[in-house]
């Protein structure tokens, strides 16, 4: 899984933060929520490490695996919160 920061405003350069296998990811489920947790650099600075969490309603995880084809869009209303894990 990579990582990429740059400016938002204009064309600029981009900066790998996180360059890592998707197992070494904290993934976490709490209740409908789906979390990915880990550290990676920052923008600026290279030497200090910051963690992230990025947080994913049931629903917005399903809606991210139907578009990127690991599920098929029709199946989401049948899926229970259990069918998210691997």
């Amino acid at each position: 899984m990579d990582i990429k920061i740059g400016p938002a405003k204009r064309p600029g350069v981009e900066k790998t933060i996180l360059k890592q296998p998707l197992e070494l990811i904290e993934v976490g489920v709490e209740g409908d929520e789906v979390q990915l947790r880990f550290c990676a650099g920052g923008l600026y600075d290279d030497k200090s490490l910051y963690r992230y969490t990025m947080r994913f309603s049931r629903d917005e995880m399903l809606e991210l695996l139907a578009t990127v084809g690991r599920i098929d869009p029709r199946w989401l209303p049948e899926l229970s919160p259990v069918s998210l894990g691997t």
